[in-house]
């Protein structure tokens, strides 16, 4: 009688997993991504790199219209966001760091994560009302398609 079973033992190796890169955008979920980013990264005993990516096209319209010093201050305020985010995580899993980036978010994270030689993205994905699908404003089926590495869509609750 043939068999569809191996006879042989099947083993299965751990996917080598050393950096994680959490793609936060330091809305009220961000706590929760973050949460679900240390669970992976403590699961492969990975380093866990949170970046979060300041829109470019917010810094030129507030430039264009004489309002730097509001710009530089939306961006203290999101650099002392993603510190504090960071610190939090940091006394649970100290194999953490933050890096502040400029730019589109989806480019911006596929590029560091190419930099820093990431084995996986973790990302967000906050179901967008209609409008805001309509207009791509959800970043994570970018960074799937834009990404060096494979990417985890975090869904939430």
């Amino acid at each position: 009688m043939n068999s569809l079973v191996s006879q042989e033992p099947v083993t299965r190796s751990r996917p080598f997993i050393r950096k994680v890169v959490a793609a936060v955008d330091l809305t009220a979920r961000s706590p929760s991504t973050a949460e679900y980013a240390v669970k992976v990264a403590k699961s492969f005993g990975a380093s866990l790199l949170f970046v979060y990516v300041h829109p470019m096209e917010t810094m030129f319209n507030f430039v264009m219209n004489g309002g730097y010093d509001l710009v530089d201050s939306e961006q203290q305020n999101r650099r002392h966001a993603l510190t504090n985010l960071a610190d939090t995580v940091s006394k649970e899993y100290p194999f953490c760091t933050s890096t502040f980036l400029v730019g589109a978010p989806a480019e911006e994270v596929a590029k560091y994560a190419q930099e820093v030689e990431a084995d996986l993205i973790v990302v967000a994905s906050h179901h967008p009302n209609v409008l805001a699908s309509l207009l791509h404003l959800d970043q994570a089926p970018k960074m799937v398609h834009r990404a060096p590495c494979p990417v985890l869509v975090y869904q939430g609750d």
